[in-house]
């Protein structure tokens, strides 16, 4: 019987403050998907959230740029107030459902990236291992010894311990 196990990953949602008074965000929340505030480039490092909604508040001292920069692998949403090249957009006049299902995009998104981004790690860890084992295994093992244990130990001289050795 085959079986498919999945490993369930909680997906950390970071909002900026402009969205902390919603409900939408209280409501969201279970034990695999966890919304949180964040206020801060330093609150977003100590959370790494995989999708982050950005704010005017987040992005006056920090750019877009640099949000992608530091978190390469999270998806990131705003309103269309803003003016960035976010990856999915968010409207005020949405309906709860159809929000519900873009944030659903997104975390499939991330998923995909994340993977991508660990598959790509795998490989350069590869490229940076494989040498080398690759380089181990190439050396020649010493040729076998063609004399048994038994004629080894029958006459231990100086030319059986040198074959030995080898």
């Amino acid at each position: 019987m085959n079986s498919v196990v999945q490993t369930q990953r909680s997906i950390t949602i970071g909002y900026g403050p402009s969205f902390a008074e919603t409900e939408f965000w209280r409501e969201l929340g279970t034990k695999l998907i966890v919304p949180t505030e964040i206020v801060s480039l330093a609150t977003a490092q100590r959370y790494n959230p995989a999708l982050i909604l950005l704010d005017h508040y987040l992005l006056r001292d920090i750019d877009f740029t640099r949000w992608s920069a530091e978190f390469p692998e999270a998806v990131f949403l705003c309103t269309d107030s803003l003016d960035i090249d976010a990856d999915l957009v968010l409207t005020h006049s949405l309906p709860y459902r159809q929000t519900v299902k873009i944030l659903e995009m997104a975390c499939y998104q991330w998923v995909l990236k994340s993977d991508k981004t660990e598959s790509e790690f795998a490989r350069k860890r590869n490229d940076i291992f494989l040498p080398e084992s690759a380089k181990r295994d190439a050396q020649p093992y010493p040729p076998p010894a063609h004399h048994s244990l038994h004629s080894l130990a029958a006459s231990p001289s100086k030319s059986s311990e040198a074959e030995l050795i080898q």
